[in-house]
């Protein structure tokens, strides 16, 4: 492909246009056209580009979305651009600088608090189970008996 073929083609990937229709401007097949994308950091460039380009506005109208008062857009956020996770289980990253938590305005805090703390009580506790066996194992070690917990 020449330097003004493929410029052209990374006008096009920058511009949006689908794969398939820069390959049948080509005259060639998408699997060939990404194969000249994988072999040109001149296409990767172009395409990253767009990908980035395109989050800045998905984050731009989320954030708008978010400002009009849709929580859902506003839990989306928090959770793909601040690390926010739904459970404190030790699998979420924390990240410094905080965020904004929406409360019912009708509820006093106190009591949104506790009444959360009361739905959220039955995931943060492990259930016992004790083992029931009628004999002693007699086989290769296992697991048989084993108490789980998880932990706090």
């Amino acid at each position: 492909m020449t330097d003004d073929g493929r410029h052209a083609v990374a006008t096009a990937l920058t511009q949006g246009y689908p794969r398939h229709q820069i390959a049948q401007a080509l005259g060639t097949t998408v699997k060939t056209l990404k194969r000249l994308i994988d072999d040109s950091e001149e296409l990767r460039d172009a395409i990253e580009a767009r990908k980035d380009a395109e989050e800045a506005e998905l984050r731009d109208l989320l954030m708008g979305m978010a400002r009009g008062g849709d929580t859902v857009a506003a839990i989306f956020l928090g959770k793909s651009q601040y690390g926010w996770r739904d459970r404190d289980d030790g699998k979420g990253q924390a990240v410094e600088g905080g965020g904004i938590l929406f409360v019912p305005t009708h509820v006093p805090i106190d009591e949104w608090s506790a009444a959360a703390a009361r739905q959220q009580e039955r995931f943060r506790q492990a259930p016992v189970i004790k083992p029931t066996f009628e004999a002693p194992h007699t086989g290769s070690p296992g697991i048989e008996g084993l108490r789980l917990v998880k932990p706090r």
